[in-house]
């Protein structure tokens, strides 16, 4: 026999869940009709990671179904933010706004860390998207350094062999701008034959390029002065 305490535990997390699939079911929508970002942020991805995150801290799932809950929201993002193409920028920079800033918490950027490393690639990518965006969805400049930078590195000491991560370690770390254009070669072919990001390919290039040359002329007027 089941205690009422039991009976109202097992009643709140069963509705909890059925709540859950409803957004899954609304962000599906969106996704689909193409909805802008402020609907999709503000009306399911903001109210799954919190529903998500208080079950967690509810015990009413494990450790293993949060990491694979918050998983699978950052790859319903990234279908969201990379099939908007060139013209679609500010809705692009959403896969950006919710791996940079702190009021999304940090559970989706431990998600990275912890069990997909290739979300890697298109965290960086997106976040050399947008800096292109000059409005209120812009990220902050110093993201690719502050919050790509550590994660790639991490990747790297564990075997990882993303070409994104090589050429933020090329950048910040090793300030090697010959191995970074060449790496920027290599990102432009991939990012090409990639089914998410080749509308986006030449913009993640010519970012990429930018960023590089940003810090070549850093380096050199350091080095003259």
């Amino acid at each position: 026999m089941f205690s009422l305490k039991e009976i109202l535990v097992n009643e709140t997390q069963s509705n909890s869940e059925l709540i859950l699939q409803v957004f899954w079911g609304l962000l599906a929508c969106q996704i689909l009709n193409g909805k802008g970002r402020d609907v999709v942020e503000n009306t399911s991805v903001k109210k799954m990671r919190d529903l998500i995150e208080r079950r967690y801290q509810e015990e009413s799932i494990t450790e293993t179904q949060f990491t694979q809950y918050m998983c699978w929201l950052l790859h319903w993002l990234l279908v969201y933010s990379f099939t908007q193409g060139p013209k679609g920028l500010e809705n692009t920079a959403l896969f950006a706004t919710v791996l940079s800033n702190p009021a999304h918490g940090t559970s989706l950027l431990h998600v990275i860390q912890m069990r997909s490393p290739v979300l890697l690639r298109y965290m960086v990518a997106s976040f050399l998207l947008a800096r292109k965006v000059d409005s209120k969805y812009e990220v902050s400049k110093d993201v690719l350094e502050r919050v790509a930078l550590p994660v790639a590195l991490e990747s790297l000491r564990n075997g990882g062999t993303d070409i994104f991560a090589q050429f933020l370690q090329a950048i910040f770390e090793e300030y090697d701008i010959e191995r970074a254009l060449k790496l920027v070669e290599t990102i432009s072919k991939d990012t090409k034959e990639n089914l998410l990001m080749k509308t986006l390919a030449a913009e993640i290039t010519k970012q990429a390029f930018l960023i590089a040359f940003k810090v070549k002329g850093k380096l050199f007027r350091s080095i003259e002065a």
